[in-house]
């Protein structure tokens, strides 16, 4: 059940009219009943995983919290830590390194006999096992007193405006929020659903469009030789894929918003980021200060030298390899973005002190420069495999290829016209909502019949 889907949309409203409709602190049960159905909807057998990870991670917080010896919370801590990436390594990695190594002894004629296991990937694992990892490591730190409600601990697990997309939610903020009384209030009630409204335009009439036209040129790569075509949709899908993961992160917090909860904000422009450092701490907030906060900062030896510290961050964009995917494109994409990192901050040494590196025009310089280094590597991100990405490589690289394919010609002139806009207006948005002035706000003072015209010509433009 997608966000933009008409499943999403009758659920929603049948939630949205019992919800209001009964006492504040039955709401949260309603709610609990609403996620599961929800991530049943995608597959009813993996509910039952939810169910095992939720009762998995509430005996092992007992567990911790009551626990007075320290070398006991400790031994219970890493056994929880353990039992909670395995089953994430089970469904997710275990095939995929199968089959790598499967490769890898055919390719020195050793056999390998591989045993694959017919497991489906359960629906955002990935989301809920970082989730309660953050709950247990806060709990076994003291930062948070553990819910005891074994059910309302359940809804933090599985509460459904996040558990299909971002952010991800620190318990400190989201725990306390279901018992809190919430009183329904038409005028922001009617202001959000205008904003969700707006969004689902932003995502069906737009982003899917370049979507489906990102995935014919990037899953057939053969059936193209210019590398203009390749370059200019490698622009276009840069801006797809922040949009279309924004797009999902700006939904859920305001379907939770309807629901009068409150979740971190998780993007915030980042390709206007004037280094790779600051493009990731822009990027996916939330998983972002994750990694920051339980995994970079608790090695203790951060602080000691250059080198462990260069290791620190190897070791946390490995773990961001294992919250994505399996995939040795993707594994590859990690590593160039850590040596990305590794030369900004040798750079950085050399360079802090000179003054017109830090002037007005080098700041707009190096987010030029930034956008272009991320864009580029978008490649590999998207690719399906690695010859795939050095093919598109070579024809980018080869200015000799730079020809406008006569069958796209006008397409190309009219998208790229088109798409510059829309990128140039949904920027100029964003920007101007960073600022406080919220462009929602202005348009409900806009004559309805005009905006409904606008809508309507917007679809048909983009259609045509």
């Amino acid at each position: 059940m997608l966000f933009n889907s008409l499943d999403f949309i009758i659920f929603f409203i049948i939630l949205l009219s019992i919800y209001f409709s009964i006492p504040y602190k039955y709401r949260w049960i309603l709610l609990l009943i609403s996620s599961y159905f929800f991530y049943m909807s995608w597959n009813v057998e993996y509910s039952l995983l939810l169910i095992f990870f939720t009762l998995l991670n509430y005996f092992f917080w007992i567990k911790i919290y009551k626990e007075k010896n320290t070398t006991k919370r400790k031994k219970y801590l890493y056994i929880n830590l353990f039992l909670n990436l395995f089953l994430l390594f089970l469904f997710k990695y275990y095939n995929f390194t199968i089959t790598s190594l499967e490769l890898f002894f055919n390719n020195y004629w050793i056999k390998f006999e591989n045993y694959y296991l017919n497991l489906l990937l359960p629906v955002w694992i990935s989301f809920y096992t970082f989730q309660t990892i953050w709950y247990i490591l806060d709990i076994y730190w003291n930062k948070i007193k553990p819910e005891k409600n074994i059910f309302i601990f359940a809804l933090y697990v599985s509460f459904f405006p996040q558990l299909v997309a971002w952010p991800i939610e620190r318990a400190s903020n989201l725990l306390p929020q279901f018992k809190e009384k919430k009183v329904f209030k038409k005028d922001n009630l009617l202001k959000w659903i205008h904003f969700i409204l707006w969004w689902f335009f932003l995502k069906s009439i737009i982003w899917d469009w370049v979507s489906d036209m990102v995935d014919f040129i990037y899953n057939s790569p053969n059936n193209f030789e210019s590398g203009l075509t390749f370059l200019i949709w490698t622009y276009f899908f840069a801006f797809q894929i922040f949009w279309d993961f924004a797009w999902y992160s700006f939904i859920a917090i305001w379907i939770a918003k309807i629901l009068w909860y409150d979740l971190m904000k998780n993007f915030r422009r980042p390709y206007f980021s004037k280094s790779i450092s600051e493009f990731w701490r822009r990027w996916h907030i939330s998983l972002s200060s994750w990694f920051k906060d339980y995994i970079y900062i608790p090695l203790w030896w951060n602080k000691v030298w250059k080198v462990r510290k260069d290791i620190n961050i190897l070791i946390v964009f490995f773990i961001s390899w294992i919250w994505h995917w399996a995939s040795w494109t993707f594994i590859l994409w990690w590593i160039l973005h850590w040596i990305y990192i590794l030369i900004e901050s040798i750079l950085w040494i050399f360079t802090k002190n000179i003054t017109f590196l830090n002037n007005k025009i080098s700041k707009y310089i190096k987010i030029i420069i930034v956008f272009h280094l991320v864009a580029f590597w978008w490649i590999l991100f998207r690719s399906n495999n690695i010859w795939d990405f050095i093919y598109i490589i070579e024809k980018i690289f080869s200015f000799e290829t730079y020809k406008i394919e006569i069958l796209f010609f006008w397409k190309f002139l009219y998208l790229s016209i088109l798409m510059f806009l829309w990128i140039l207006l949904l920027e100029t948005i964003h920007f101007l909502n960073e600022k406080k002035f919220f462009v929602l706000d202005f348009l409900e003072k806009i004559n309805l019949n005009l905006r409904l015209l606008f809508y309507v010509f917007s679809m048909y433009i983009c259609k045509v």
